[in-house]
């Protein structure tokens, strides 16, 4: 395991011992350690795994004004990581949530070689302000009013917290670790901005491309994931809820993933 850190530039960890190149970015509020999670023992030993935090998350400290948290830029931070990185090999994408709509714009501009994408849990269908994430910037305003600690009460005794209860406790449990991500506060825009932007529909015909989708999540809708499959052409693998079902949901996503990288 390799993590590096430069000025200017994505923290990310390479990991793996194969020759084949995989990129796995994390979704909104997480960083590198929630794909790299899904990333087997099988996988490593075939593929070299390429893990970012992006821009606003995790180890990274490039500039984090609204502006620039889109999701063009932050697919031009991971171009210039792998400009870096110097795969010999066209990669496969796997993305999270907001990572399923960055690796999405990758393959859209064009500018990398990809072998294969994988979108797990889409919440963007081409369009800015899905209605599955209409909290956050409730939760961008509440950190900010009120900080995280008084801010995370006053969110869980919301009508916004409620309505994703009503489908999912425990999608709503999880989405309290907004107010508990490091530098909640600071980070806030990060929860107002990414929604507001979308990720450009790549073609749907050439790369070989997988749609992951599960019930019972609120923020991820399955009718999303169903509409994205559609619309590239893909797939549509159904797993375990993530949230009620976590282990399964876990075991059911990794299993699917080696198979794509064995498969493609």
């Amino acid at each position: 395991m390799n993590s590096r850190h430069g000025r200017g530039r994505l923290a990310f960890e390479v990991t793996g011992n194969g020759d084949q190149p995989l990129l796995l970015l994390h979704g909104l509020g997480a960083d590198r350690s929630q794909p790299l999670a899904l990333a087997d023992d099988t996988v490593r030993r075939q593929c070299q795994v390429l893990a970012p935090d992006l821009r606003a998350h995790g180890m990274t400290t490039l500039d984090e004004r609204h502006e620039l948290l889109t999701f063009p830029q932050l697919a031009a931070d991971v171009e210039e990581v792998i400009g870096d990185f110097g795969p010999s090999r066209p990669l496969i994408v796997v993305g999270i949530s907001m990572g399923a709509g960055v690796a999405a714009q990758l393959l859209a501009r064009g500018n990398i070689p990809v072998r294969g994408l994988v979108l797990i849990r889409p919440v963007w269908r081409w369009e800015p302000h899905p209605a599955s994430m209409s909290a956050y910037p409730r939760i961008t305003e509440l950190l900010r009013t009120h900080g995280a600690a008084k801010g995370r009460v006053l969110f869980q005794d919301s009508e916004d917290y409620a309505g994703i209860a009503r489908v999912s406790a425990a999608a709503a449990d999880a989405l309290l670790g907004q107010f508990d991500a490091p530098r909640a506060v600071e980070r806030a825009q990060r929860l107002t901005a990414v929604p507001a932007s979308a990720p450009t529909r790549p073609p749907s015909s050439g790369t070989p491309k997988l749609v992951i989708g599960a019930h019972q999540d609120p923020v991820h809708p399955m009718i999303v994931a169903e509409q994205v499959a559609g619309d590239l052409g893909a797939p549509l693998k159904i797993v375990s809820p993530r949230y009620d079902a976590p282990e399964q949901h876990f075991v059911q996503v990794a299993r699917a993933i080696r198979n794509f990288v064995q498969d493609v």
